[in-house]
């Protein structure tokens, strides 16, 4: 890992204080802030996993339908 870059969640309408672990340019984990006064370091379900979906399957570019 090359930093921890300081953010808030916002799958869900806490917005938890939350850090995330980036190598490479790329987000690779994340951590609650334990500083933070709404979530104290805790992370729910979401924030926990919900950055994996962002790499594993996802959309890079719209998909068009061509001839029908």
């Amino acid at each position: 890992m090359d930093t921890w870059v300081a953010s808030a969640c916002l799958l869900c309408s806490n917005g938890c204080g939350l850090d995330i672990a980036v190598k490479d340019g790329r987000m690779v984990g994340v951590r609650g802030r334990t500083e933070d006064r709404v979530n104290h370091g805790r992370l729910g379900p979401k924030g926990l996993y919900g950055w994996r979906g962002q790499r594993l399957g996802r959309l890079t570019r719209p998909l068009v339908r061509e001839a029908g």
